[in-house]
């Protein structure tokens, strides 16, 4: 379903939970716009939110799934697959004619589940951070 007011607090936890230390924060992920689709699965009661999806309708006409986060007692039962499969959906919908991602090479249930769902491997992008210490 798309994200109510009423999700806010589970989702915006859940991103922080699984996403620490990333440039979004949970709060950010709850806001939405007409660009924005932000889409959650609710437990069988309807009582938490297991897994969400924020994607972003871009000027180029893609796609861009930038963040899927399912709780991690109910991976591998479908409930990222269903997320990914509605937001496609919903982007052709709005126009969208492809979507695309980015995924860390180091986790492999995400390539697992991407390469089944019709995604191919692009590029590999390699971070690059450079520290230095004042001294």
């Amino acid at each position: 379903v798309p994200i109510a007011q009423r999700h806010h607090r589970s989702v915006s936890a859940l991103h922080d939970r699984l996403f620490p230390g990333t440039h979004t924060l949970g709060a950010r992920i709850v806001e939405a716009d007409r660009e924005h689709l932000r889409l959650v699965i609710e437990d069988d009661d309807g009582a938490h939110v297991i897994g969400y999806v924020a994607t972003e309708l871009q000027s180029d006409a893609s796609l861009y799934i930038d963040y899927l986060g399912v709780a991690p007692d109910q991976r591998r039962r479908g409930v990222g697959r269903r997320l990914v499969t509605e937001a496609m959906r919903l982007g052709a919908d709005a126009g969208a004619t492809h979507a695309h991602l980015t995924v860390g090479t180091s986790n492999p249930a995400a390539l697992e589940l991407y390469r089944s769902l019709g995604f191919i491997e692009e590029r590999i992008l390699v971070p690059y951070r450079r520290g230095f210490a004042l001294g």
